[in-house]
């Protein structure tokens, strides 16, 4: 009687265990079927600015600038157009946490003004030359041949300065940046990890001030789009208004739309550092270039 009585007690301990453990086991089947119907967050960090020695790469390059300006009353005056048409050479010579080297050049080129070809600033704005950038993609010095004059210095800036970035990993920022007009406030938005919207917002320092001290406006629309196996960056547009507000001022009005495109089948790499990109040191430093005034429709 008392061997029957455990064996009935095993039975029912045995019994509950499994009862346990097939409870458990619907359970856990039927959460994973729910789970299944449900999508999987997948996290991507935000693509960043990829900058490596010896990356030799081209862009396609355009800019359309209308400049409208006149000192004497607030109507229009006769506007001047800058068609500027290449192909831009870009090696990064060196990168590092201080900054990133690159070698520029524009071996084909194309600019004219009002429809006017101008071949003489074309063959001129064809020598190779030097950019130091801020890892975050801002250029903070150039390097020329010591024979290029300094409006044709002040061209190339003004083009580069066209495509400059400050690239962080958030999802949206605001900063400060200067060109030949000024310093500028740009909001930046990241719609997906290698897409960046970027827009001017206002002046907060400018060359276009009235003489009531009324600044001009700035606006502007830009794309950027990054690639991990690209370095810098790998297409950029930008449409661009710069305008007077005040009725007592000068008239001013500067539209401006540009775009830089990589050739998909141009990347190579290079460790050694080309000749092309050993420059002489010039007396000038790349802070007397950004004396605004010079070609304001680049």
């Amino acid at each position: 009687m008392k061997a029957l009585l455990l064996k009935h007690q095993q039975f029912l301990l045995v019994s509950a265990i499994l009862l346990i453990a097939g409870t458990e086991g619907y359970n856990l089947y039927r959460l994973a079927g729910q789970n299944n119907n449900k999508p999987v967050p997948v996290i991507v960090a935000p693509l960043m600015l990829q900058w490596r020695t010896g990356i030799s790469q081209q862009y396609d390059v355009k800019v359309d600038s209308t400049f409208n300006m006149n000192p004497a009353s607030f109507t229009p005056a006769q506007p001047v157009r800058v068609l500027v048409d290449g192909i831009l050479d870009f090696h990064t010579l060196d990168s590092g946490p201080a900054g990133v080297l690159v070698g520029m050049r524009f071996s084909a080129l194309q600019m004219s003004i009002n429809a006017v070809p101008d071949a003489e600033t074309s063959r001129a704005l064809s020598h190779p030359f030097l950019v130091l950038f801020a890892p975050d993609g801002i250029p903070v010095l150039f390097q020329f041949v010591h024979d290029l004059s300094f409006r044709r210095r002040a061209i190339i800036v003004n083009i580069v300065r066209n495509f400059q970035m400050s690239i962080v990993e958030g999802e949206s920022w605001v900063t400060q940046e200067m060109n030949a007009s000024g310093i500028y406030s740009v909001e930046y938005l990241r719609s997906t990890p290698e897409n960046i919207q970027k827009s001017k917002k206002g002046y907060l320092e400018t060359i276009w001030t009235s003489e009531t001290g009324t600044m001009a406006e700035v606006t502007s629309k830009e794309l950027i789009l990054l690639d991990a196996n690209r370095d810098w960056v790998s297409e950029m547009t930008v449409d661009e208004k710069i305008y007077s507000t005040d009725p007592e001022g000068p008239f001013l009005q500067i539209t401006r739309h540009a775009s830089l495109r990589v050739r998909t089948d141009t990347i190579t790499y290079n460790p050694a550092r080309p000749d092309t990109w050993t420059l002489a040191p010039t007396a000038e430093p790349s802070s007397a270039l950004e004396v605004p005034g010079v070609d304001p429709a680049l």
